[in-house]
């Protein structure tokens, strides 16, 4: 029996990608350079564009991006990728699994750290807290707070777990929709973290309305790149014209 998605049911309502180019470019233009594609979520926030704004403050401000990107700013942004990312799984969302493994890959955490196959002491204080806090009902303990704070200052902390809340509500939201995963997303994830259980799910099919995607012939199941000075370069360029588009809401 082949599911539909309540995606699939609001795809003729969905906003176009010449349009949502158009009117929010420059943040577009951003969010390709961290995950390495402009999600298919924004299509259906801006059938209500109070949603597609708060998707696009919240986001940022919790991860404090792009300053989070700057080597030695704040704390560590391979482990801010891996919490939420670890949140994600937790949270059985394949959708936001699937970008958050590219987004902390390219933030630098290890293959081997994603995969759960071997977390050093602070990689597995993280993870063990980003799935408590997932879980629903949560199972944070006292242990595994203090286990972060041995490893990290309480400024680091409060910057890790917030990426971590943040996914409660991606995760949902994005689940509940059954939202498209772009090809990209799949071939960039499903390399790594296919052999751990991750599969694209009811996420995996295709737009009648949006036909352009932005996979490449030639990265099937290869590693999404680490963060390089041309990313950071790219990314401050088009920072001031993405601040001013937020200061007119």
């Amino acid at each position: 029996m082949t599911t539909t998605t309540l995606a699939q049911r609001l795809e003729s309502s969905a906003v176009d990608d010449e349009t949502l180019q158009s009117t929010y470019g420059p943040m577009r233009a951003l969010v390709k350079e961290i995950l390495g594609v402009v999600p298919s979520a924004g299509s259906y926030l801006e059938i209500w564009p109070p949603a597609f704004r708060s998707y696009n403050l919240l986001v940022p401000n919790l991860l404090n991006l792009p300053a989070m990107l700057l080597p030695g700013f704040g704390a560590p942004k391979d482990m801010v990728g891996l919490g939420v990312y670890v949140s994600s799984r937790a949270a059985k969302c394949m959708y936001c699994s699937a970008h958050t493994c590219s987004f902390a890959s390219r933030r630098g955490a290890g293959p081997l750290a994603i995969t759960g196959m071997e977390r050093t002491p602070a990689e597995r204080s993280i993870a063990d807290l980003a799935q408590g806090i997932a879980s629903v009902p949560h199972s944070v303990t006292r242990e595994k707070v203090e286990a972060v704070s041995d490893h990290f200052t309480p400024s680091q902390s409060e910057w890790i777990v917030l990426g971590m809340v943040m996914m409660g509500f991606l995760n949902k939201a994005t689940d509940a929709l059954g939202l498209r995963l772009e090809e990209q997303s799949i071939k960039d994830a499903s390399g790594l973290i296919a052999p751990t259980g991750w599969t694209p799910g009811k996420h995996n099919w295709n737009s009648s309305t949006n036909t352009k995607d932005e996979a490449d012939e030639d990265t099937t199941n290869a590693l999404p790149p680490t963060d390089t000075l041309g990313t950071y370069l790219r990314i401050f360029m088009h920072g001031p014209s993405a601040a001013r588009l937020e200061a007119t809401w």
